[in-house]
């Protein structure tokens, strides 16, 4: 079988990212609306208790360029609070956002917002990632590599992931951490390592 020519494989892309993004917003639309005051599993168990009012400190403490804190809620305050071993305090996008919420001066509402948003967007990674593994590595039609997509992406684990975001955050990288390894293998090179290392940086920091 010929390998796909640049044009097709930029088709096969925009294709994958299209499906993925239709998908995504089909699961998360009722999340993300109104500012995610739907988002009914961010006012469950862990989430409420834990992760929620953990991202908000660590909005707090990024915005105010604060990046060595004791946690004292945490193991009788004897744990700093970026290296929680249950907590994604160094998650990139959830870094750039607290950088980027100085400005905006956010309040929990908006936080629990974000933290749906980096839920949707890593969704769509595992989504897209997965379609695109199951068709260019494992040559399947492309119904086939959508329902892998949508099984890996918005399976029971997942919607149970929703409740644990760090278990979310880390899962949905895999595919494209095997993407990446895999396409860096055809062409080795050192300009093609960063995009290769990258997945799997987010996925451990996540």
């Amino acid at each position: 079988m010929t390998p796909p020519t640049p044009k097709s494989t930029f088709a096969l892309g925009v294709r994958a990212a299209l499906f993925s993004l239709f998908w995504t917003l089909l699961f998360f639309f009722p999340s993300l609306r109104d500012h995610s005051h739907n988002a009914g599993f961010m006012f469950t168990g862990d989430i409420l208790g834990f992760y929620w009012p953990s991202t908000i400190k660590l909005q707090s403490l990024i915005s105010q360029f604060h990046f060595n804190a004791i946690d004292i809620h945490s193991f009788n305050g004897s744990s700093d609070f970026y290296v929680t071993p249950n907590f994604f305090g160094v998650h990139p996008m959830l870094v750039v956002y607290s950088l980027l919420a100085r400005f905006t001066k956010p309040d929990g509402d908006a936080v629990r917002h974000a933290m749906v948003v980096v839920m949707a967007i890593e969704a769509f990674l595992a989504c897209f990632f997965s379609l695109r593994l199951a068709e260019k590595y494992f040559r399947l039609p492309f119904g086939a590599a959508g329902f892998v997509g949508v099984f890996f992406a918005f399976s029971m684990g997942a919607i149970s992931g929703l409740g644990e975001p760090e278990y979310l955050y880390t899962v949905s990288m895999l595919p494209w951490c095997v993407y990446a390894a895999l396409e860096f293998s055809e062409k080795p090179s050192l300009l093609r390592l960063p995009g290769a290392v990258f997945p799997p940086v987010v996925m451990i920091l996540g």
